[in-house]
């Protein structure tokens, strides 16, 4: 399994402002909605004109970047473990198939037993 690496990345922003964020590769799961995301916002920014302003931040943002950095390399954050990496494909679509109603039920119930 490859280990998710955390790197900060800014983005262009209106009124001379540069929007700082954390970059994670491989994504990682999103909190509430499981989905892979790729991308954590700080809601801190840079300015072009205020160096103490950056300076102050950029020790934020790192120090939040190593925090979650740590948490990655402790699993905290979601990931899969591998015996859940194992988990049976057939059991699986058995449990979402037992969850499936309405007109699309038989479309899953043929695909689950063309084999």
């Amino acid at each position: 399994m490859k280990i998710t690496k955390v790197k900060l990345r800014t983005k262009p922003m209106k009124d001379n402002r540069e929007s700082v964020r954390l970059d994670y590769y491989p994504p990682i799961p999103h909190p509430t909605t499981g989905k892979p995301t790729r991308f954590e916002y700080t809601g801190s920014y840079y300015t072009i004109l205020e160096r103490t302003h950056n300076k102050e931040i950029k020790a934020l943002v790192e120090n939040l970047r190593a925090q979650r950095q740590l948490e990655v390399q402790a699993g905290q954050l979601g990931f899969m473990t591998a015996k859940e990496q194992q988990q049976d494909l057939i059991a699986f679509y058995k449990e979402v198939l037992a969850k499936r109603t309405g007109t699309n039920l038989q479309n899953w119930q043929s695909a689950f037993y063309i084999t």
